[in-house]
């Protein structure tokens, strides 16, 4: 080898790493709401006692409240959840890293399900608590907790208004655009700063993008294997098996902000494998399930593991 050759390897350089805020931008989301079940160590303690058990290693869980406005303020709050994680990808405790392309119509479905949340339904169970907790006072035959029932573990009214609550606060990421408009001695300044925590912030967002595939990846795997007799080994799959890896194969497009080849190369494969692919198809075709899980068992074995 020349000393030509040996200068031309040295100068190959890494490939530049964009800001995030050229990307996207950062969705950060809290939600307060009260479990409203507690263990019941009177009630465990003699669970164990009639069962010869260890007391440490039983545990008895009392509903607190049964109320349809709990459930409802329940269900939202997984709603709102649902809605970050359709739309974007985890880069860190509560944050979440939201695509451009989707961040209006996130911000759309976020805003009237926090409303909804922060609004109507916490009126709602607000008002109707005191009846659900005199119905908690009630006995078994009255849907009540009996003698389990223990004023103590039940908020006050007034203090139910701190206690449940929504926020959605959107944070801006670093960009090409904001750098160049800083001065020129704080842009140096920041420059490194701005390096570095773009390419832990990229790593983390990566690794969660590896993650998330890799879950329903493994289910359609698992629910696609049947036993010679045509029956599922693992159970029978959902009519979502397939939207579930589509859904995340559209995202990659998007939350790739890396430009990782490997990434790139597993979403032409996965959107390859699947086209043509529906649930009706993988229910009456064994030939059909027998292709597409070697297809995704293949892309599986070629996904990298954490912290790569």
């Amino acid at each position: 080898m020349n000393a030509t050759n040996i200068n031309t390897i040295n100068t190959i350089t890494a490939p530049e790493v964009k800001p995030l805020g050229d990307y996207g931008t950062c969705l950060e989301i809290h939600m307060s709401l009260p479990t409203f079940t507690r263990k019941d160590k009177t009630a465990s303690k003699q669970v164990a006692r009639n069962n010869n058990a260890n007391e440490k290693r039983v545990g008895v869980s009392k509903k607190l409240l049964d109320m349809p406005e709990l459930d409802a303020l329940t269900q939202t709050k997984t709603m709102i959840y649902a809605v970050r994680k359709t739309f974007g990808t985890t880069m860190g405790e509560n944050k979440f890293f939201i695509p451009n392309i989707n961040i209006i119509e996130c911000k759309n479905e976020l805003d009237d399900l926090i409303y909804w949340y922060n609004g109507t339904l916490k009126s709602a169970f607000i008002q109707a608590y005191p009846g659900g907790v005199q119905q908690a006072q009630l006995n078994a035959e009255n849907q009540g907790l009996g003698h389990l029932f223990d004023p103590s573990q039940y908020p006050s009214v007034d203090s139910l208004y701190s206690k449940i609550g929504a926020t959605a606060c959107w944070h801006e990421l670093p960009s090409s655009g904001i750098i160049s408009d800083i001065h020129k001695q704080a842009q140096e300044s920041l420059r490194d700063e701005f390096a570095k925590n773009a390419t832990q912030a990229q790593e983390t967002l990566m690794n969660g993008m590896w993650e998330r595939l890799r879950e329903p990846l493994e289910n359609m795997s698992k629910r696609l294997e049947y036993d010679d007799e045509g029956k599922p080994i693992n159970g029978h799959f959902k009519g979502t098996l397939v939207d579930n890896v589509l859904e995340i194969v559209e995202l990659m497009k998007f939350c790739n902000v890396g430009n990782d080849p490997r990434m790139e190369q597993v979403r032409v494969d996965l959107k390859r494998a699947l086209t043509g692919v529906t649930y009706d198809g993988l229910k009456t075709s064994a030939e059909a399930r027998k292709r597409t899980k070697a297809e995704v068992d293949k892309i599986i074995d070629n996904l990298p593991s954490l912290g790569f």
